[in-house]
């Protein structure tokens, strides 16, 4: 699920605004591992070009949040390197060791998430490692300028914990973390850009985000996509939804089944499609 949003400024901890997606698995309970059955990324963008004397920490933008959800899959690998009588020496023989064969990647991976959920809320080194790649599939066709164009495609690391990451643990109470990165910090010739492109090119683009974690030793690599990533088409500015509106159930979030209304105040018991 997606939700976007035009707000007058970035939208902190959205898991704690909204009722998120349920999980359920058909094996025994959680086991002794750190990652949380749903993770939150939210992106806050800025659309406004600086000004002398605003602040360069916040201000009007589009939030982008998604929402994930645990595979089974990687619940299993999770059950298995963080059983008590779990050996890594063991998983290093055989075609596990290969590092072209496909279940050393996905290994590799989970542990590297693994190792992140367990320690960034503390480590703000580790939480820098999260990773953003964001690629617009169509540039040359809307003729984008090559001064924004050449920026495309390139990762970039969102090292500053506090300033442009925010992660949130709700593993407690929601089984559930957010990371949010804000752009707004951003330097000034970005900010610029993205003030550009609203005016310019948002309806007009067709633009992929993607996020890992960044591997550094033999057994964190080849790094792996959180998820599936998500896919923006041609995002209107005219016809955007307004952050108080979404909240205020005046507009539908992605949760909402087609044709029912986006939220009842009168049911207490709003299943997890409804905002709160």
């Amino acid at each position: 699920h997606v939700d976007v949003m035009e707000s007058p400024g970035r939208v902190p901890d959205m898991a704690r605004r909204v009722a998120l997606p349920s999980v359920e698995f058909d094996d025994p309970g959680g086991g002794n591992w750190k990652s949380p059955d749903v993770f939150v990324i939210s992106l806050a963008l800025p659309t406004e070009a600086p000004r002398i004397g605003r602040s360069t920490g916040d201000g009007p933008g589009y939030m982008v949040t998604m929402y994930y959800t645990m595979k089974v899959e990687t619940r299993e690998v999770l059950r298995r390197i963080t059983a008590p009588d779990y050996d890594p020496a063991a998983e290093e023989g055989g075609d596990a060791g290969d590092d072209d064969d496909p279940q050393r990647s996905v290994l590799n991976a989970v542990r590297l998430w693994e190792r992140w959920c367990e320690t960034a809320p503390t480590d703000p080194k580790m939480q820098g490692r999260f990773k953003v790649l964001v690629d617009a599939h169509n540039l040359q066709e809307i003729g984008m300028p090559s001064w924004i164009a050449k920026y495309n495609g390139k990762p970039f690391l969102i090292k500053r914990a506090g300033v442009t990451g925010f992660l949130y643990d709700h593993r407690t109470e929601l089984n559930c973390m957010e990371f949010d990165v804000s752009f707004h910090c951003f330097p000034y010739l970005f900010k610029q850009a993205t003030s550009y492109l609203k005016d310019n090119y948002f309806r007009l683009v067709l633009v992929s985000f993607a996020f890992c974690i960044e591997g550094r030793e033999d057994d964190e690599l080849p790094e792996a996509v959180i998820g599936e990533g998500i896919q923006l088409c041609y995002p209107d500015p005219d016809i955007a939804i307004q952050a108080e509106d979404l909240f205020g159930g005046m507009s539908p979030s992605s949760f909402d089944p087609p044709g029912e209304p986006p939220f009842d105040d009168d049911d207490d018991d709003d299943d997890a499609s409804s905002l709160k």
